[in-house]
């Protein structure tokens, strides 16, 4: 196996997963990274210090990633923690609206990618300019919830995503409020485990993928399963993401009545690595205005024929549920 050394003598080899080339491999349509780094400290280093660097010039292997430099705070049991989340309401009369939820996991700083903030921001305009009420989409990011998306740096604009009970608390009061939302959006992006949960932070430093710091597969389809919301859209731009419409295509023959609403589109299958959030950027390539089509007709006109390195996917809750747009307006409008 090809294998490289570096200046203080160790022996290093790329590292490859089944089915799926290595990033510097420029030969193959569909390329991948495994960007799932391990946390490695000292004995004895209580701090745990992160060992693992990147080192530059290696023959046959990528470029380092820049990763983010942020100021980590603790925020358990803080009242930081859920300031930045939306009320919903319990019931409504006279009126429906349209909510959103995004969430971006980082996991730690040096598996954060920059194109997942920016992926955040486009999706948030893209939601702004179909009118979604800004005080309507809630933000779920990184260790700190340190993200700008109105403009305005004198505000707040995101929550940490550092444990699941908070995404998931809100998604459930949305999906249990009577007759208040018409189309509850859910847009996920951020490094991911192979069995497709998304990870959000690892708060205690440990590198161990504990439940509470994952939102899972099984999770997202508890905390929607027989939403009061008209459409319920998950948009899902991560690796392995395909396992939620494998999940719901499997619903659709047993539960289908719990999911008819739902309709789940992914960037990748569920073997399959998404790279470099190009799905988002091509989801929104015609021009954040211009997004009037079905979500079939996206898949075929904006991914398939565009050359995506990953295979996105939709599946739909019952027959037809995903004839709307993203935002789950009339198709053509």
């Amino acid at each position: 196996m090809y294998s490289s050394s570096t200046a203080s003598g160790d022996c290093i080899r790329p590292a490859n997963k089944t089915y799926c080339r290595n990033v510097v491999d420029e030969r193959k349509r569909k390329r991948c990274w495994i960007d799932f780094l391990p946390l490695v400290y000292s004995q004895g280093d209580y701090k745990k210090t992160q060992r693992l660097e990147c080192e530059e010039g290696i023959l046959g292997f990528g470029k380092c990633q820049i990763s983010k430099k942020r100021q980590l705070r603790g925020c358990a049991n803080s009242q930081r923690c859920s300031k930045n989340i939306p009320d919903v309401p319990k019931m409504c009369m006279w009126s429906k609206c349209d909510y959103a939820v995004m969430v971006g996991g980082e996991w730690s700083a040096q598996a954060s990618r920059s194109y997942h903030e920016e992926n955040l921001r486009l999706f948030w305009k893209f939601l702004r300019h179909h009118k979604f009420n800004k005080n309507h989409i809630a933000t779920f990011y990184g260790s700190d919830g340190g993200i700008e998306l109105d403009g305005d740096p004198s505000t707040s604009d995101a929550s940490p995503a550092i444990k699941e009970t908070g995404i998931r608390r809100h998604i459930n009061r949305l999906c249990d409020s009577q007759w208040c939302i018409d189309t509850l959006v859910i847009y996920l992006t951020g490094t991911a485990h192979s069995n497709g949960a998304l990870l959000l932070w690892d708060s205690n430093d440990d590198g161990l993928t504990e439940n509470a710091e994952k939102y899972n597969v099984k999770e997202i389809f508890e905390d929607i399963a027989d939403c009061n919301a008209n459409k319920v859209i998950i948009v899902a731009d991560y690796s392995y993401s395909g396992h939620l419409a494998h999940r719901l295509k499997k619903y659709q023959q047993t539960r289908w009545r719990r999911f008819e609403n739902v309709t789940v589109m992914t960037s990748s299958q569920s073997d399959e690595y998404s790279w470099g959030g190009e799905f988002t950027k091509a989801l929104l390539r015609r021009g954040i205005g211009n997004n009037t089509k079905c979500m079939g007709q996206l898949l075929k006109v904006n991914f398939r024929r565009q050359g995506i390195n990953s295979t996105p996917t939709l599946a739909e809750g019952s027959r037809g549920s995903g004839n709307s747009t993203v935002c789950g307006k009339q198709c053509g409008m």
